[in-house]
């Protein structure tokens, strides 16, 4: 699963849910594997109007998009307070990965598992009393401990049943943790957004280096056979390769500034671009 963050951008365009086009001056993952021929499939508990994300992934390629209502309705489910909760999300989403894989095209599956969410979590039915933390551990940690499990068991399930051959898997945080009952205990750590691969040909290996979200990007196109020029797509760099991220080489401080000041190139990224042609794709993406 991935995300494009466009967290630094946001304060362009407050009403995102009026926008009939997300950043389309961009380019992201999804246009590239668009244009490679993939079918690209979105699925998340929260309504496709939260935070624009439904016309994000509909502005960069993805054509079946599903919010909580729809996930609801598609596993005849009880739903939660904001739509769907993560078991839900996960069962719909292992009927699709199921069907791509048997479809026998490239694909990509982005998930967005919502219980870990600021301020106490979303504890799913399905967890409640097998988590293994004491009662009296704050809501957001049995959240948190609920969908992890869940996470485990949708890869492993997928694993048991063949549904990861050809297929990169991504794992990771959009954001750090917002504020909440244990932001206490998480400010005496150093924090840092978590991002994984795995897959055939992937070395296993821990990416000790400075480095961004922003960096993502063409890791992930690395992994999956598209490696970018140079190993670099838009300010990021693979991780795959040897390249200094731009974090390590302007410092983390100099490269925030940098972002937040640019309001003419952010401004930019709401302008239309040109269509692109398609290519012959690879591997799948989850």
């Amino acid at each position: 699963m991935w995300n494009a963050a466009a967290d630094n951008v946001l304060h362009i365009a407050p009403d995102l849910e009026e926008h009939s086009q997300f950043l389309p001056g961009l380019t992201c993952l999804g246009d590239v594997l668009k244009a490679r021929g993939y079918q690209q499939n979105f699925v998340t508990g929260w309504p496709l109007s939260f935070t624009g994300q439904g016309t994000f992934y509909s502005t960069h390629g993805y054509s079946s998009l599903f919010g909580g209502p729809e996930v609801v309705a598609a596993v005849a489910g009880r739903g939660n307070s904001f739509g769907a909760d993560d078991a839900e999300v996960l069962d719909l989403s292992f009927d699709i990965l199921r069907r791509a894989q048997r479809g026998g095209k490239p694909f990509s599956l982005t998930i967005a598992v919502s219980g870990g969410h600021a301020m106490d979590g979303y504890l799913t039915d399905k967890c409640i009393g097998k988590t293994g933390l004491s009662p009296q551990a704050p809501n957001i940690l049995h959240a948190v401990k609920c969908t992890n499990m869940l996470v485990a068991d949708f890869i492993h399930k997928a694993e048991a049943d063949g549904l990861m051959a050809n297929t990169v898997l991504v794992l990771q945080s959009d954001h750090l943790s917002a504020p909440s009952a244990v932001t206490d205990r998480l400010d005496k750590y150093e924090r840092r957004n978590f991002f994984s691969l795995s897959g055939d040909g992937i070395p296993s290996k821990t990416y000790t280096g400075l480095s961004g979200t922003i960096d993502i990007f063409p890791t992930i196109l690395d992994a999956l056979g598209v490696p970018p020029p140079n190993g670099q797509a838009a300010f990021g760099v693979s991780l795959l390769g040897d390249r200094p991220t731009l974090a390590q080489e302007l410092g983390q401080d100099l490269l925030d500034d940098a972002v937040y000041a640019e309001d003419i190139l952010v401004r930019s990224f709401w302008q239309p671009k040109p269509e692109r042609k398609a290519e012959a794709p690879r591997t799948n993406a989850l």
